[in-house]
């Protein structure tokens, strides 16, 4: 019973060690893209966006569904260690992007991905940056580069409107 104690009491201090202040201005960086979005590309709705505070604050969960019912899903976070922000994003085929990057300023995020396999499975980076716009909404646009960044293209542009 001792022992077991002795563990218990081990694991909570670790905890309370490596907690991070999920209020401090890092982790809130990425606020101003939270809420229920429709997302316009070209003046039509594309898809709709729910983008909500997930693990006590700490991080932020968006569920994505394009008007074709394609359906994907990112967890956002400040990592405490790397000084960075993170996206893991996966999409209903088993695709998934990892990106990382930090806020350009007070509303807006840019987040690239180290040299990858696209969809395709083409070597492919991506940088993704997300704007809010005076009014509340948030661009957001993605480009891609097959030439090791030489080059980019961007391959969507959509602009996240409130659903209210």
């Amino acid at each position: 019973m001792k022992q077991l104690l002795s563990i218990f009491a081990l694991i909570f201090v670790a905890q309370l060690s490596y907690s991070q202040d999920c209020e401090d201005k890092n982790n809130r960086a990425f606020d101003f893209w939270l809420g229920k979005w429709l997302v316009y590309q070209n003046g039509e709705v594309v898809g709709s966006s729910i983008v909500r505070k997930s693990l006590t604050d700490c991080g932020i969960d968006e569920s994505w569904k394009s008007n074709t019912g394609s359906p994907g899903k990112s967890h956002n976070f400040f990592n405490e260690e790397t000084k960075q922000w993170e996206q893991h994003w996966i999409d209903e085929g088993g695709w998934k992007l990892d990106l990382y990057g930090n806020p350009v300023g007070e509303n807006t995020m840019l987040l690239k991905s180290k040299k990858q396999k696209d969809w395709e499975g083409k070597d492919s980076m991506h940088i993704l940056r997300w704007e809010k716009l005076p009014l509340g909404a948030v661009v957001q646009t993605w480009t891609v580069s097959y030439d090791d960044g030489k080059t980019w293209k961007e391959i969507f542009r959509g602009q996240y409107e409130h659903a209210y």
